[in-house]
Formats: structure tokens, C-alpha cells, sequence
């Protein structure tokens, strides 16, 4: 079941979200200011400093939208749950630009670029173990078990990404396992914890994992086209970043799956050379004449479509009407 696109676009859209659980969203704000303060040593600055950045906070959103459209939901625990994961995430972004020797994120130097790669290692660390701390009392005992699996998740997504960096013949299924891990797994647990706050039945509980594994999947598809610029107006980070770093993402796996011989020699001497001046443009040519961004987009908007038939099985309200709408621009955000 498909969903028309709304008129407005997708970082309207985004603040219309974020206004939607302004409330709750500055409650979690403020347990994140308490972690920080909390840290040891020099530690406050540099952690205030990479939370005070104005990120999306999609994942938290995301969670506080679930846990809202049943109508009743703790709100401290939401806070607390919603904390947890915008630590988790920044622990993942601070290791993640460290393994690709990212120079930017959200337009700001990156932690390892700021402070050096031992200081950034310790905060990403650091934001890790607060997160699992956040929540490990909950009541609701599948909500820690669920924050750890995703981190669990996270770090084998990353250490797969790194085993099979540079590898072209990397497979669809092989591809799907790493993006699950690296980035659907938090999606996931947000929609898992934000139905268990929101008290839904363990079907619907389910059905809530699968929504969010399918919008992370979306959104990772979505989020490799945007390195090569399809879609791309301000990223806030470097663009071909994947490329240089020897990442096989979808688009160059469709590729080789399609390419000829010769096509194939082709597109891995432009690879073998991909830091040097027009090599990015010439691959992305060869990539856009194959259909590869047009078919990853298409691979994209069927997780979309996915996760919108799941949202019509909601309760209709408000909170529903916003999460089908960023389902429906999601295919078409340009940062």
C-alpha cells in the first residue's frame, strides 16, 4: 500500500516531528546535559560539545512518536529510553568517523580531528556505557535487553563493514547483513522500546521491530546514495567518503552484478584510482548509466512501502499522520 508524498519537504517535515514531541525531546535533552556534567576530568566539555551540535535526533523521534500514539506513555522512562539511544548513536558516529578518518559531521570537525583519536575513542566509550547505565533499571526488563542487542548489533555491522571493505563481489545478502547491523538494528530497537513504552501487545510489539528495521534500512540505502551526491544538497559531511575509503555500498554492488567483463575492468581501475582527480565523477557516470542509483533508490522505496503498510495498522491520531509522512519523504531527504 503506497502513501502519497506530502507537499511539504523533508526538513519542513523534520522540525514538524521534532515540534510534534518538543516536550519530550528537552526532557531527554536534559538527562544527556546530566551525563555530561556527570563525566569525568575534562570530559564535560568535549561531550557537551559534540551534543549541543544540532543534530536530526531522528532515532529518538522516531521512539517518542511510537510511544506516544497509543495515547498513554511514562514519560520520564521515555526521556531515560530516548536518552539512551541518542548516546548510543553518538557513541557509533564518533567511533564511525575514526575508522573512515571522517574530517566532518554536521559541519563541525570531527571528535578525533578536534581532540585526537585517543580522547575520541575514550568519549565514544564512554557514551556507550552511559547509555546501557540509563536504562539498565527499567521496569520493562526488554528494554535493556534490547539497547544492549543493539549495540551488540552496531559493533558486528561495523566489524563486518571492515572485513569486506574493497571486496566487489560482495553480495546482496552480504550487503543487507552489514546495513541491519550498522544502522536498521538502532531503528529497530527504537521501535521495539518505544511500543513496549507505549504498553502495545507483543505482536504488536513485533510489529513495531520491523517498522523500524525496515525505515533503517531505507534510510542506510538512502543514506549511500547520498555519498555519491544523488539527492546530496548540504551533507554536512565529505561526499564520496565511501568510495575513498574502499566501501562496496549498494550501488556498486548492483553494478558488478549487472556489468560486463569489460565493464567490470573498467569500473575497478577507476576504483583502484578512485582519490585522484575525476575519478569519482567518472565512476558515478558509469554507475548512473547502468541505472544503479535509480535501482538502490527503488530497493529503497520498497523498505519505505513496507513500513508504511505497517503504519496503517496503528491507531489513527497525530503521531501516526507524522510517522507516515516521513516515511513517505524519506526517499526524497537530501541530508
Amino acid at each position: 500500500m503506497t502513501y502519497n508524498i506530502p507537499s511539504s519537504n523533508y526538513s519542513v517535515l523534520l522540525q514538524d516531528l521534532r515540534n510534534a514531541v518538543s516536550k519530550d525531546l528537552e526532557e531527554a535533552e536534559k538527562v544527556l546535559v546530566s551525563v555530561a556534567q556527570s563525566a569525568p576530568g575534562l570530559m564535560p566539555g568535549y561531550i557537551n560539545d559534540l551534543i549541543s551540535h544540532p543534530g536530526k535526533k531522528m532515532r529518538a523521534t522516531f521512539l517518542i512518536l511510537i510511544a506516544q500514539s497509543s495515547g498513554h506513555y511514562p514519560k520520564e522512562r521515555t526521556a531515560l529510553v530516548a536518552a539512551s539511544i541518542e548516546l548510543l548513536h553518538l557513541a557509533t558516529l564518533v567511533h564511525d568517523d575514526i575508522i573512515d578518518n571522517s574530517e566532518l559531521r554536521r559541519n563541525q570537525a570531527t571528535a578525533h580531528k578536534k581532540w585526537g583519536t585517543r580522547l575520541a575513542v575514550l568519549i565514544g566509550d564512554y557514551a556507550l556505557s552511559k547509555s546501557l547505565e540509563l536504562i539498565i533499571d527499567d521496569v520493562e526488563r526488554r528494554i535493556p535487553a534490547s539497547v544492549s542487542r543493539a549495540s551488540s548489533a552496531l559493533i558486528a555491522g561495523e566489524i563486518l563493514e571492515i572485513e569486506r571493505w574493497g571486496q566487489l563481489d560482495l553480495s546482496l545478502e552480504g550487503y543487507f547483513e552489514v546495513i541491519y547491523g550498522k544502522t536498521a538494528s538502532l531503528w529497530e530497537t527504537c521501535g521495539e522500546c518505544g511500543a513496549l513504552l507505549a504498553g502495545y501487545n507483543s505482536d504488536f510489539v513485533s510489529e513495531c521491530m520491523k517498522l523500524g528495521k525496515q525505515i533503517g534500512l531505507a534510510f542506510q540505502i538512502i543514506d549511500d546514495l547520498l555519498d555519491y551526491g544523488v539527492g546530496a544538497l548540504d551533507l554536512g559531511k565529505s561526499k564520496n567518503s565511501d568510495l575513498q575509503n574502499g566501501l562496496v555500498t549498494l550501488p556498486l554492488i548492483l553494478f558488478f552484478k549487472g556489468a560486463s567483463p569489460v565493464e567490470g575492468e573498467q569500473m575497478k581501475s577507476l576504483l583502484a584510482a578512485s582519490t585522484e582527480v575525476g575519478s569519482p565523477e567518472k565512476i558515478h557516470e558509469l554507475l548512473q548509466n547502468k541505472g544503479c542509483f535509480e535501482e538502490a533508490k527503488s530497493m529503497a522505496i520498497n523498505a519505505i512501502e513496507s513500513s508504511i503498510e505497517i503504519l496503517n495498522k496503528f491507531p489513527p491520531s497525530e503521531k501516526q499522520k507524522l510517522l507516515l509522512e516521513l516515511c513517505a519523504l524519506m526517499a526524497h531527504r537530501s541530508a
